[in-house]
């Protein structure tokens, strides 16, 4: 009895030390797959970072296109008041035209593989823009007034 518990407990040793060891093919074959999912995962994560890339540019051009747009219907409407009234706006708007300008050319040659690079950008072209767009609507609120 007591050499059959000795020998059921050798036997279970050998199963789990039998099944638990690998080849060196199974290895390097375990460590391809590994590269492999890597690779997609990398893959994934590239197209995710090109295309938050290319919808931020959509989007913040857009942006900046409402803006002009805003300057635009603006101008007009101060076009018909009188002269010491266009004068008064005249460099403003113009600032604010360059720097619109100065933006979209900034956002227009952005080129960047680094996605921290690209978020860090993006935070200040974002805020650039927002800016931007307070400047405009304080400017056409004052005007009214």
């Amino acid at each position: 009895m007591k050499n059959m518990r000795i020998l059921t407990i050798i036997s279970l040793f050998l199963v789990i030390a039998l099944t638990s060891c690998t080849t060196p093919s199974e290895k390097v074959e375990d460590a391809e797959n590994k590269v492999k999912n890597a690779d997609k995962e990398l893959e994934k994560a590239k197209e995710a970072y090109l295309e938050d890339v290319k919808k931020s540019k959509a989007e913040a051009l857009d942006r900046l296109v409402k803006h002009q747009q805003e300057v635009i219907a603006f101008k007009e409407k101060i076009a018909v008041e009188k002269q010491e009234i266009k004068d008064k706006y005249t460099q403003k708007i113009t600032e604010l035209e360059e720097k619109n300008q100065k933006i979209k050319e900034r956002l227009e040659n952005y080129q960047t593989d680094d996605e921290n690079q690209w978020k860090n950008f993006k935070k200040e072209l974002n805020h650039d823009i927002e800016e931007i767009g307070k400047a405009i609507k304080n400017l056409t609120v004052t005007s009214a007034q």
